[in-house]
């Protein structure tokens, strides 16, 4: 039975602490590979992490299963890494972390990690409010009203925000980077 988070939620704040390893499962790739993103450091990543699903934890019996589960934990997580930025008095980065092999063939491979390089830096380049929009919209597949709750702005200007985003990486990307399709493809 695949049980949804907000009901693995209310089990866990009723003491079932099974249901936080299904939540911890079903989400650790996800959070893990956020903080990856905005901090491009492997190590502060895992700090981050395993702070995140401590507060998931202590927090069981004040999460509201009204409320969407995947936006009070992208919002616990985005309040935690200002958190950290601010101890650290840097700003973040979000960049896109590791990078994998995408093919056998090495030519390839050596030329798509450079046209990722290259969306990196050019998703690098966007203004912090642009490039947390399109982090959490496309990389991390949020609906607009999702993204605008937890950045705490309207959905609408999650869409623009996005839109933005997406223009500026059409501005900066040659034709051949496909910023739509290395942005995630469009979503409505």
């Amino acid at each position: 039975m695949n049980e949804s988070d907000e009901a693995l939620m209310a089990a866990l704040a009723g003491g079932d602490r099974s249901a936080f390893e299904r939540l911890y499962a079903r989400h650790k790739g996800m959070m893990f590979n956020y903080f990856l993103r905005a901090t491009g450091e492997r190590e502060l990543s895992e700090e981050l992490f395993q702070e995140l699903f401590l507060r998931v934890f202590d927090g069981r019996a004040r999460y509201e299963p009204r409320r969407p589960f995947r936006v009070w934990l992208f919002t616990l997580a985005r309040n935690l890494l200002r958190d950290r930025w601010r101890q650290l008095g840097r700003l973040p980065r979000w960049e896109e972390g590791a990078e994998t092999d995408v093919g056998p063939d090495t030519e390839t491979i050596c030329s798509e990690r450079e046209q990722a390089g290259r969306v990196r830096a050019a998703v690098l380049s966007l203004p912090p409010a642009l490039r947390e929009a399109l982090v959490l919209s496309r990389y991390h597949g949020l609906s607009f009203a999702e993204v605008g709750e937890i950045v705490e702005c309207s959905e609408g200007a999650a869409r623009v925000r996005l839109f933005r985003a997406l223009e500026r990486l059409r501005q900066l990307l040659p034709p051949d980077a496909a910023p739509a399709r290395a942005a995630g493809g469009s979503r409505s």
